[in-house]
């Protein structure tokens, strides 16, 4: 509808000045007429027309620029989130003794950076976490530092996913795609700024408080229906 009425709107103001200028709309019979009116007519709206497609070929490449800005920040998002993966998935550099003699009471229990953070975060918020409780809390207090190392490297790359996603969104990106990669790291962003080791700019970006209310809510739920079932 916007680019008919620029279209159109060109021909209505060209012959608007003649209508009030003559007053009328009468098909003349002079040929004499009808090439001064095609003369005038055609002479102002080739520039219009020529200055609105100059536009339009700016405002085109201004589109490409952004969508080629987009698919570059995509490409860079892809590989950060896999490398950030890789990390969450791996084992510690500095296993902790623990971790071992634990995972031998477990069968086929991974003890992962995301397991020993996730587990860290638990007992942060709940006072309790999946290693048993006979453990002595001041061997529990060193799981974080087990992993420190990997946690340092991926809260750098997810400062650096963060920043993408800031600009995947200027560049005119898609808000599916945006929604997506970010509904990917809530999971880790909340246990990473549960132990203290989330940045700022994630840390507001992911807005995290209201991720807690979020995750508070669906508990409270979870707890209501196991509740009414049993």
């Amino acid at each position: 509808l916007i680019v008919a009425t620029i279209a159109v709107a060109p021909i209505a103001l060209v012959l608007l000045p003649y209508y009030l200028q003559f007053r009328s709309l009468t098909v003349a019979d002079d040929q004499t007429f009808w090439g001064l009116f095609g003369d005038d007519v055609g002479g102002t709206l080739g520039g219009i027309y020529g200055l609105l497609a100059f536009f339009g070929v700016l405002y085109s490449l201004h589109f490409q620029h952004k969508q080629a800005t987009a698919n570059q920040l995509l490409s860079l998002m892809s590989s950060t989130a896999a490398t950030i993966d890789r990390l969450l998935h791996s084992r510690p550099s500095h296993p902790l003794a623990l971790h071992h003699a634990y995972a031998r009471q477990q069968e086929g229990r991974q003890f992962t950076v995301d397991w020993i953070l996730g587990a860290a975060a638990d007992r942060e918020l709940h006072g309790r976490d999946a290693i048993a409780d006979a453990v002595r809390d001041d061997v529990r207090a060193q799981e974080v530092d087990s992993i420190r190392y990997e946690l340092n490297l991926i809260n750098a790359e997810l400062l650096h996913f963060t920043h993408c996603l800031i600009e995947f969104r200027k560049a005119g990106g898609s808000a599916a795609v945006e929604s997506v990669y970010r509904t990917r790291f809530h999971g880790p962003v909340l246990k990473l700024a549960t132990v203290g080791v989330l940045n700022e700019v994630s840390f507001k970006h992911f807005d995290v408080a209201e991720l807690r209310r979020h995750q508070d809510q669906v508990r409270l739920e979870q707890q209501g229906a196991t509740g009414g079932h049993r």
